[in-house]
């Protein structure tokens, strides 16, 4: 070890208001490409339902005593984060404080202005941070670090990045520091299963100019991919190691290279006949799969390497809405394209936003229409919530709709904006949704699914839960 060495790291995911919702996938890539040298704890507050106010945090912190902390931040744990980082700070002036993840990258020049934040990430921080801890050991060597902002005489230096290509580089994410066991035995299902089910990333970027969406700031607009036989390898590693028999993947745009999913899919399939697979595996792509980017021979691949179902994202039946999203997509075959992969035996599931700013009462019968004319087997829509960073969000700032320091309430939860008001200080809703209840939205498109389906009113009691549908029809009672 060198004579600066700082050997104890802690990895902290703030509270969120999501506890199970997300696997934090990100340290465990992190932690995985770490040297074995390091003394390393991911310390997930978000599944603890943690406060950094709690006096159990500051007991942790003291007694792990980390030279180095790093922090993932979304926009919506900002204030937790940043609360994280003045009690680290508290605890140890000396601690050096590294934050990493979406709002770093989309906000570096102002979360820099805290000087409990000494160092701080954009881009593909689990490759590049090997190379910063190697730097802290010599003192030297920040400024050959690719997105790395830092202090150097008082002065912030943010240092030149440019996005990853060359995904087979990193390790297998460490699953079991990050504590899938215990994500699983607590209800861990983002995707929609229910057993040994883990997330896996496999490609990176979006191109697309979706005016809401944050998805090319953080991750590039270049689709970046590791080779399919990495990939493979590393669902054959969660296999053997953990028993992980369904997959989720978690891509913006898996299907982007319809030729590379396919490679991978028949690879799969190879494993499949080859019966290296003793037990059924499946996948899911819940956050989606472009329209365009598909055809049957691609449909019936995935339906035979381990799909149930794919989601869409379709996201209005107003063309007018769809062209102030900039989401290029022509609603009047969205019907055609569904009945396509259902042929191909795969359900449909959608999703859509309701409420976006301009969006009309006329606008709103379009996205009913729409669902109701594409036969879906399962409907999620959401209200829309401005996320910082995007051109939407800049544009509600300019127009002094929102604030600039604004803060999402939440991307995924489907709520009644009456509700939240009770209890979040900032939510957006769009002029004529005030009184909109998405809630009973959801429910009543749902059942009317039902009639034709009764897998979307099962699915629809799965994202919501039972106890939690129950206890929003009482509340919904006494007002």
């Amino acid at each position: 070890m060198l004579k600066n060495a700082r050997n104890k790291i802690l990895l902290i995911r703030p509270k969120d208001n999501m506890p199970v919702f997300w696997f934090p996938l990100g340290f465990a890539y992190l932690k995985s490409d770490i040297p074995k040298r390091y003394q390393v704890k991911i310390f997930d507050c978000a599944f603890l339902d943690l406060p950094a106010s709690s006096s159990r945090f500051q007991k942790e912190v003291m007694e792990f005593a980390p030279d180095i902390v790093g922090i993932s931040i979304s926009t919506l744990v900002l204030k937790e984060a940043l609360e994280v980082l003045k009690k680290v700070k508290t605890i140890n002036q000396k601690t050096i404080t590294v934050v990493g993840g979406p709002h770093p990258s989309l906000y570096p020049d102002e979360l820099m202005k805290n000087d409990f934040i000494d160092y701080l990430f954009r881009g593909d921080a689990e490759i590049a941070f090997p190379k910063f801890l190697n730097a802290l050991e010599c003192g030297d060597g920040f400024n050959l670090i690719k997105g790395l902002t830092y202090r150097s005489n008082d002065t912030i230096v943010k240092n030149d990045f440019d996005w990853e290509t060359n995904l087979d580089q990193p390790n297998f994410p460490d699953y079991q520091a990050a504590g899938l066991e215990e994500y699983l035995k607590n209800g861990y299902n983002y995707g929609g299963f229910y057993g040994r089910t883990a997330p896996i990333w496999i490609t990176r970027g979006c191109p697309y100019l979706c005016q809401y969406c944050s998805a090319p700031l953080i991750n590039g607009r270049q689709v970046r991919a590791p080779s399919v036989l990495y990939v493979v390898r590393m669902i054959k590693h969660l296999y053997d190691q953990f028993r992980i028999r369904q997959f989720t993947i978690v891509d913006d745009n898996f299907t982007f290279y319809p030729d590379y999913t396919k490679e991978f899919c028949r690879e799969i399939i190879k494993c499949k006949k080859e019966n290296y697979f003793s037990e059924k595996i499946s996948f899911a792509t819940p956050n989606g799969i472009r329209l365009e980017r598909i055809d049957d021979e691609l449909l019936v691949l995935m339906k035979k390497a381990g799909w149930e179902g794919v989601t869409i994202a379709p996201e209005s039946g107003s063309r007018k809405t769809l062209d102030r999203m900039k989401k290029m997509i022509n609603p009047d075959k969205v019907p055609d394209i569904v009945a396509r992969i259902k042929r191909c035996g795969l359900r449909v599931r959608a999703f859509f936003i309701v409420g976006y700013p301009g969006e009309t009462k006329e606008d709103l019968e379009a996205t009913v229409r729409l669902i109701r004319k594409c036969k879906l087997d399962a409907l999620i829509v959401h209200l829309f919530h401005p996320i910082p960073g995007t051109p939407i969000f800049d544009e509600l700032v300019k127009e002094k709709i929102i604030p600039h320091d604004f803060v999402p309430c939440s991307f995924c939860k489907a709520y009644l904006p009456r509700i939240f008001k009770k209890t979040i200080e900032q939510q957006y809703v769009a002029p004529g949704f005030e009184n909109f209840s998405l809630f009973w939205f959801m429910l009543k498109e749902n059942l009317l699914l039902a009639l034709r389906n009764p897998y979307s009113l099962i699915y629809f009691v799965k994202i919501n839960g039972i106890m939690n549908i129950i206890k929003k029809l009482s509340r919904l009672a006494v007002e």
